[in-house]
């Protein structure tokens, strides 16, 4: 199983339909992962705030129960994106 889904405050159900929720034309199931479409995060793990620092707390990150891992994983930060978005996308944000 996702091992990091034990460090969530949602169940994988609950991810599921978050995501489906979002599916864009053409999404499903079936054609998730390469090729399809990816799980992104809508502030990527590795944005960098114009400072040059990172948004999020890159040893943070590192530590599951820590709450900027919580917020980095939310549901609300989480969105199907197709694979070729997800590419050129990179670590900059995309409201």
């Amino acid at each position: 199983g996702v091992s990091w889904i034990r460090f969530v405050d949602y169940t994988v159900e609950e991810l599921k339909n978050h995501l489906e929720s979002k599916f864009r034309d053409g999404m499903t199931w079936e054609n998730m992962g390469r090729g399809g479409w990816h799980i992104d995060h809508h502030t990527p793990i590795r944005y960098k705030n114009p400072d040059g620092t990172f948004y999020w707390n890159q040893d943070e990150l590192l530590d599951p129960t820590s709450e900027t891992f919580k917020r980095c994983w939310a549901l609300d930060n989480l969105q199907p994106l197709w694979e070729t978005d997800n590419t050129s996308k990179g670590n900059r944000y995309r409201g």
